[in-house]
């Protein structure tokens, strides 16, 4: 017993200990963890129930260096001998009420965000991720990125044809700080930004020197789509175009026979050009299950939709019926990854349309509350579909509490979902 108390005051010293330069931002918050950690190689799970100020680091983490206090439990004998100044795994098993930062400019506190058990996340993990996961990239990609291949006349090469790779992304003009996000993920010098058109912008690779981050990258972090195919056709024609063999004419028709099987095929201007081609096998896509969560965070923030639906009803006091949906679409050529979906959060359905579309759709609340929301809150959505997250959280909040049944409720609603989506407007 002596060794527990010796323990609990030291916790006490060293949160006292933990007041930090005051021009520096903190971060409080009330939280029940378990502290796992190897105790002479006998493990331990340690609860506390604390309050807690941990220096803010930078924009991204939070560092717990041990500065707890208040803490009411056992600890292994073994712990004593270790200190308490190391840098420990910190898993959330119950819900924290909030993460808050105390702005030295304002002198407001603003809340960050709010952690659940679903995922098990550590603490130490980004809170925004400005530095972005490889798994988000890819993710992403799976949803917004393109592999292009073309093939254009042009008399100054002795084929009379211009062979060119891009890498491109576009997205709304209004999610330019994403695209800023993934140029400098894969270095400043790679790629630029182009504007596409009065609202569309392009992140594109073009080089072959520049694209070989990109290779380097998605051979890392598999794609899992049916983009995977084209990204395994465009590296066939990117390691010939190395090679110089795209300046011969059977190089050249190599590459044809490879763009014939990307993306949409051959046009028809390359069709009576080329009419004896034989199309490359287009590779078969087998593993298509979610590798990492932040895949399916950079997947749901290119493809996701976070969905207030209002209709007509004569069965509810308001006269209208509200629902939530978080809708997932791709081709159907993908339904077996949709699928999977299903297992990953235990809820949801998959829904075919007429249009080669399918969608994976989570309509119950329950789900939408206990496993949607507090997945993408350890696992950020990031550009502005993040706002629309943060209102479709509001109007889950508004339903649990049964709002929707009421005039003013239901006013709230309408107003959340007209700013939401298509609805929001921007400077």
């Amino acid at each position: 017993m002596k060794t527990y108390n010796t323990i609990l005051l030291l916790l006490l010293a060293r949160g006292f200990l933990s007041l930090l330069n005051p021009t520096t931002p903190k971060i409080k918050m009330d939280v029940l963890v378990f502290l796992s950690m190897d105790f002479n190689n006998k493990g331990g799970r340690v609860p506390f129930f604390t309050r807690f100020l941990a220096k803010r680091v930078d924009i991204n983490h939070i560092s717990l260096r041990g500065w707890f206090y208040g803490a009411k439990a056992r600890i292994h004998r073994g712990f004593g001998g270790y200190g308490f100044g190391g840098n420990y795994q910190i898993r959330v098993l119950s819900e924290l009420a909030s993460i808050s930062v105390w702005n030295t400019e304002t002198n407001k506190i603003n809340k960050l965000r709010t952690y659940t058990s679903i995922a098990r996340q550590t603490l130490s993990q980004p809170l925004n991720q400005s530095e972005m996961n490889p798994w988000f990239i890819t993710g992403f990609t799976d949803g917004e990125g393109c592999f292009n291949l073309s093939i254009s006349k042009d008399l100054r090469y002795k084929t009379g044809w211009d062979v060119r790779l891009k890498f491109v992304l576009i997205l709304h003009s209004k999610d330019k700080a994403m695209l800023e996000k993934f140029k400098n993920f894969f270095g400043p010098q790679v790629g630029k930004i182009f504007k596409n058109g009065s609202n569309l912008i392009q992140y594109r690779v073009e080089s072959i020197k520049k694209l070989q981050p990109i290779i380097n990258h998605f051979d890392k972090y598999n794609l899992i789509t049916n983009k995977w195919a084209d990204y395994q056709l465009f590296k066939q024609a990117f390691k010939l175009i190395q090679c110089k063999e795209h300046l011969t004419l059977e190089g050249l028709q190599k590459i044809v026979a490879i763009k014939a099987s990307m993306n949409l095929g051959l046009s028809p201007e390359l069709k009576s050009a080329f009419p004896n081609i034989i199309p490359s096998e287009r590779p078969l896509v087998l593993d298509k299950k979610v590798k990492d969560p932040s895949w399916l965070a950079g997947f749901a923030s290119a493809e996701c939709c976070f969905a207030v639906v209002i209709t007509n009803s004569s069965a509810y006091p308001t006269g209208y019926l509200i629902q939530i949906k978080f809708i997932l679409t791709q081709h159907f050529r993908d339904e077996q990854l949709m699928k999977s979906f299903v297992e990953f959060f235990g809820c949801g359905k998959v829904n075919k349309r007429n249009n080669n579309v399918v969608d994976f759709v989570v309509r119950r609340i329950s789900d939408i509350d206990n496993k949607i929301i507090p997945f993408f809150k350890n696992y950020r959505i990031i550009g502005v579909k993040f706002q629309d997250f943060e209102d479709w959280c509001r109007v889950v909040e508004l339903m649990k509490e049964k709002k929707h049944l009421t005039e003013e409720g239901l006013e709230q609603i309408k107003k959340i979902k007209t700013g939401m989506n298509t609805g929001r407007k921007f400077d």
